[in-house]
């Protein structure tokens, strides 16, 4: 069993008293001047809602994960499904948190390889057109169980290049 757990957050015009839940947070539409909710949604591999949650507006996402899971309670038969995650989530307390609690998980990590995977060292080629080769190299650990997929886009090595020029600047 799959599931998949992600957040979002909606503004109200207005000042939202009725609401106590809608506080001033980070909004991902860039509307700080208005008090917002935070939407919890957790799907199943095919797409379809198992539970959802409303978080107060400046709810921490990562904060989020544990009451989410827990609350499937029997929405689930057997195992304990494989849990995805985005990158704005999956912090290393929740990692721990899913380990200890018997989830697979499958996460996105902006953490930073020493060196950038190259096909001599067994990397796969992803895509390969001209604007943008990306690779792939797995690499195993077995003192965890845990298996790491580096991932290298020429494309966005050359936006970081660029966003690093132009701070410098």
């Amino acid at each position: 069993t799959v599931v998949l757990y992600d957040l979002t957050n909606t503004y109200f015009e207005g000042q939202a008293l009725g609401n106590p839940q809608a506080t001033f947070g980070r909004s991902k539409e860039k509307r700080h001047d208005c008090p917002l909710v935070t939407l919890g949604l957790v799907l199943d591999g095919h797409g379809f809602p198992l539970y959802s949650r409303i978080f107060a507006g400046n709810a921490s996402e990562p904060t989020t994960l544990e009451d989410m899971i827990s609350g499937l309670g029997n929405r689930l038969s057997g195992e304990p499904p494989m849990v995805v995650l985005d990158a704005g989530i999956a912090t290393e307390a929740n990692v721990v948190w899913l380990t200890a609690n018997d989830y697979r998980y499958v996460v996105v990590s902006r953490q930073r390889d020493k060196e950038t995977p190259t096909l001599a060292e067994g990397a796969i080629r992803i895509k390969g057109d001209a604007d943008n080769r990306i690779i792939a190299k797995r690499v195993d650990y077995p003192e965890t169980g845990e298996v790491k997929w580096y991932c290298h886009s020429t494309a966005w090595g050359e936006t970081e290049a660029g966003i690093h020029n132009r701070f410098g600047q």
